[in-house]
């Protein structure tokens, strides 16, 4: 058996989606093969065995998806030391990883290499009706609001991650030019709430998906949220999707809001890491 990897081609991307089932995979993994970000072909001798997902950087991050029929033979362990190899070469301390708790064999499979549980999330997806709704003060971000739009932001996530208990070195998340930079570049993903001329909400949502929504400390508990998240709802099913998803931190407070609003848990996905060096 001889197992390598080698930088996805259009080729091997149309074959793969051809021939990769992902039946038990995130569906953030499927995105990212789709916008075909950072992966590898893995190949066992000449035949397209499966997938590897690469990135690089600060937050450096792993996951393979073996086909199948290729699976229990050895390929899966392969593929994934090469793929750590490459993030040690480039100077990763620990790589992350996540997996679906739906399927015990990927969770094993991680622990088995040396993966350590970090948090849970639960995929959410609505696919109800749109909701009656009054005129709200909502537009589009502008680089004028990043200040008190990030501040807003940072501290409620940090609040929550505390909350949770498993993000121990959690801090507030400090605004930097790069970051100002990239929430400019993709302003049409982001949007603010507002009443005078106060940013009491914002929201990152990409497509369908839910990335985060915010309320300023002050304003939580009177039902902005609420409101915030059933225009974020309605604007998405206008646009033609029929449905809408967005991740849970597990022990989030906001699943409530969630649940209440007709969001359905379809499976969690754990996120575990591992010190390479």
């Amino acid at each position: 058996m001889g197992i390598s990897i080698s930088p996805m081609t259009d080729m091997d991307y149309r074959l793969g989606s051809k021939l990769l089932g992902f039946e038990d995979v995130d569906a953030e993994f499927v995105k990212a093969f789709q916008n075909r970000e950072n992966f590898y072909s893995v190949w066992n001798e000449k035949d397209l065995a499966g997938v590897l997902q690469v990135e690089e950087g600060d937050k450096a991050y792993l996951n393979v998806y073996i086909n199948t029929p290729c699976r229990g033979r050895g390929i899966g362990d392969a593929a994934l030391n090469l793929g750590e190899q490459i993030l040690r070469d480039t100077g990763a301390d620990k790589i992350m990883t996540a997996y679906r708790l739906d399927h015990c064999a990927s969770k094993s499979f991680a622990e088995k290499h040396g993966y350590t549980r970090c948090f849970s999330s639960v995929y959410m997806e609505y696919s109800g009706n749109s909701f009656e709704m009054p005129f709200l003060s909502i537009r589009e971000y502008t680089d004028d609001d990043y200040q008190s739009a990030h501040e807003l932001y940072a501290r409620a996530f940090h609040k929550m991650r505390v909350r949770v208990g498993d993000f121990l070195d959690s801090v507030v998340e400090q605004p930097n030019d790069s970051m100002r930079e990239q929430w400019a570049l993709t302003k049409k993903e982001r949007l603010v709430y507002t009443q005078g001329s106060e940013i009491i909400g914002y929201a990152h949502v990409v497509g369908n998906e839910i990335g985060s929504i915010s309320i300023r400390p002050e304003y939580q508990g009177q039902g902005f949220g609420r409101m915030f998240a059933k225009h974020i709802v309605n604007k998405a099913l206008d646009r033609g999707y029929a449905t809408v998803s967005l991740y849970c931190v597990v022990g989030n407070w906001a699943k409530r809001l969630y649940d209440s609003l007709g969001f359905r848990d379809t499976y969690t996905v754990e996120y575990a890491i591992k010190s390479v060096h």
